[in-house]
This record gives C-alpha cells, sequence and structure tokens, in this order.
C-alpha cells in the first residue's frame, strides 16, 4: 500500500537472473480497486505516463530488465501495487 501524500516514489523490479521476460510484472490499483497500471490479464509493455488524481507516474514497461515506477510529486490518492506472477 502507498498512502496518499508519498512522494519520491522509486519502485523498482528486477528480472528473475537479470532476463527481461521473467513473467513478473509490476500492478497498480487505485483506492476503488481499478487497475491503473497492468492487471485484467493485460500487460503494458510500452514506457508511459499514468496521470493519478494530478500526480504523474513514470513506468518504464516491461522491455527492461528494471521494471520501474516512479513518482516525484505527493500522490492524492493511496495505491495498491502488486507484483503480478
Amino acid at each position: 500500500m502507498i498512502p496518499a501524500g508519498a512522494s519520491n516514489i522509486d519502485i523498482r523490479q528486477r528480472g528473475y537472473k537479470g532476463l527481461i521476460s521473467d513473467d513478473n510484472y509490476l500492478a497498480l490499483k487505485n483506492g476503488q480497486g481499478k487497475y491503473l497500471l497492468n492487471g485484467h490479464f493485460i500487460v503494458s509493455a510500452v514506457e508511459r505516463d499514468l496521470m493519478v488524481k494530478g500526480s504523474v507516474l513514470r513506468y518504464s514497461g516491461t522491455g527492461t530488465a528494471v521494471e520501474s515506477l516512479q513518482a516525484f510529486k505527493p500522490i492524492q490518492e493511496p495505491l495498491t501495487l502488486e507484483v503480478l506472477s
């Protein structure tokens, strides 16, 4: 759980033994349980920005050995981070 007001978020999921496609992916849900990133059998392979109630989270995509999710400004709602495997 990432609480509302958290900032300088830097989450990294390293691929098993440095592999790019290890079938583990970061997923993110909002306070209502809706997936904002990955989940429901969908995985985003491309780098992109996620808009979350006035905050921006940068997602690296799945094309690297280290998948990351970063935010520098405070987030405005609690978020739930999961690893899909």
